[in-house]
């Protein structure tokens, strides 16, 4: 592998001003369960915000001041709550299908614009440390081929969820662990070790416009992180949430309840979540003092949620809000008033023309997502956002479309019927309102919205007989 880079040479490019442009820190973890973010809990149902019990302590101060002094989206839906899928929208701003990823382990399509390869070509230095699964099946695969527009990737692997890693002495990665135990002596836990590369990068570009992309791999299981945190919450109990026990004969089947609750699990997670917000605010005092802040836009999100016991299943690939909405936290000074909260309907597609319209780069690829930049000021969009497409992973399984309030979930599978959720009357996500005749016109309104983006966008599960007749109705 070989040593990591230390100058840039920007060739043609624009050469932007330091002084008048804006930075940007991508801090992007992997299945991280939007419950348990401190700022989120007065945004949902005061049902929902303790599932794992009262006792439960959330302290995430560090996400906490980024949504204080940013703006905090409460409904922000992934493509497809899936690691490949997902980030492939995030990269390109368009559905899964459009990108050769609507699966785990593909390809992104390599003639697609990428979201570092348009500020590269602004200018900006790029660099990448961490997951990044977007290059096939090789595994760790660091420093994949091709770049897609990083300055650097030395750090980026291509996948795994590794938890002790280990530098060579040239500087470049000589270790990961990948079996029990998975956190050793003598070896730096990812997370930790994550963040010192992307101050790294920072530092050596603080003197020009920079992106920098940090992709945590927790967390996402295995659930196991260094001792420090484990030790946190050792000693709190979980409680199997209410949802998990239900019902199952009407249940379709990503609705079926198929996993152990464990206590450890949810006490190591919380670790991982503990550990992240802490080098969150590693970056946070690094930003502040090197006179950064104030010109870096921060924005914290997640590729998918991840179920944590919520109707007795874990991970992700289902259309419950706990694996399909993520946690979003975007801060942009002189942009973004302090404490903004955006209820609106939005989608991870919507981050890179964003972005690049906040950095005011003009020569934006074809994107399906919408430009948020209006609605984060405090205003409406020219273009209105009021559904969210999404679709499980792979031509399998289900598709769905989400408004502020309902969703609207179809499946391809024989026996699984359409579910409709109010998410306000229902927030615990239990009740199929589809055949209720109160619902039809919301039904209706749904399935024609529904029915437009899978001819719009080329949904290839458009083509599957049974969800083309319940879709005709």
């Amino acid at each position: 592998m070989r040593s990591v880079v230390t100058t840039l040479t920007l060739g043609s490019a624009c050469i932007l001003n330091a002084a008048d442009s804006y930075n940007v820190l991508f801090i992007y973890t992997d299945e991280h369960n939007f419950r348990t973010l401190e700022s989120y809990l007065p945004h949902i149902d005061p049902s929902q915000r303790h599932p794992w019990g009262d006792n439960v302590p959330l302290e995430t101060p560090n996400l906490n001041y980024i949504a204080e002094n940013g703006a905090l989206m409460t409904n922000c839906y992934v493509t497809s709550p899936l690691s490949t899928p997902s980030r492939a929208s995030l990269m390109t701003g368009k559905y899964p299908q459009k990108t050769n990823c609507i699966g785990n382990d593909l390809i992104l399509d390599q003639s697609l614009k990428t979201l570092p390869a348009l500020f590269k070509e602004n200018g900006y230095a790029t660099g990448y440390v961490g997951k990044w699964h977007l290059s096939g099946k090789a595994k760790p695969g660091f420093n994949p081929d091709p770049d897609y527009g990083w300055h650097e990737n030395d750090y980026m692997f291509n996948r795994g969820h590794f938890k002790s890693i280990k530098d060579g002495e040239d500087g470049s990665v000589a270790e990961v662990i990948e079996e029990k135990p998975y956190v050793r002596d003598g070896y730096s836990y990812m997370t930790d070790y994550l963040t010192d590369k992307a101050i790294d990068f920072m530092e050596r570009h603080k003197k020009e416009p920079f992106v920098c992309f940090v992709s945590i791999p927790d967390p996402h299981g295995p659930n196991e992180v260094s001792e420090k945190y484990r030790k946190m919450y050792s000693g709190f109990h979980f409680e199997n949430p209410a949802t998990a026990v239900k019902e199952t004969t009407e249940l379709p089947s990503w609705g079926m309840p198929r996993e152990k609750f464990t206590q450890k699990d949810l006490q190591n997670y919380w670790g991982m979540v503990k550990c992240i917000d802490d080098n969150v605010g590693r970056m946070i005092d690094w930003l502040k003092s090197n006179d950064q802040l104030d010109k870096t836009i921060i924005v914290f999100t997640s590729d998918h949620g991840d179920m944590c016991g919520e109707h007795g299943r874990f991970n992700k690939n289902v259309p419950f809000d706990a694996a399909l909405k993520v946690p979003c936290l975007i801060y942009a000074p002189r942009i973004i008033k302090p404490g903004t909260v955006v209820h609106n309907p939005v989608s991870n597609i919507d981050i890179f023309p964003t972005l690049a319209n906040i950095c005011q780069i003009n020569t934006m690829p074809e994107v399906d997502g919408t430009d948020l930049t209006d609605l984060l000021k405090g205003g409406t969009l020219r273009k209105k956002r009021e559904y969210v497409f999404s679709r499980s992973g792979n031509n399998k399984g289900w598709i769905s479309v989400t408004s502020e309030r309902y969703k609207l979930i179809h499946s391809v599978e024989v026996n699984d019927k359409p579910w409709l959720i109010d998410r306000k009357a229902d927030p615990k996500e239990m009740v199929n309102f589809y055949n209720d005749p109160a619902y039809a016109a919301i039904r209706k309104e749904l399935t024609e919205a529904l029915v437009d983006y899978c001819r719009t966008h080329n949904e290839p599960k458009y083509e599957n007989q049974k969800l083309r007749k319940e879709l005709s109705l």
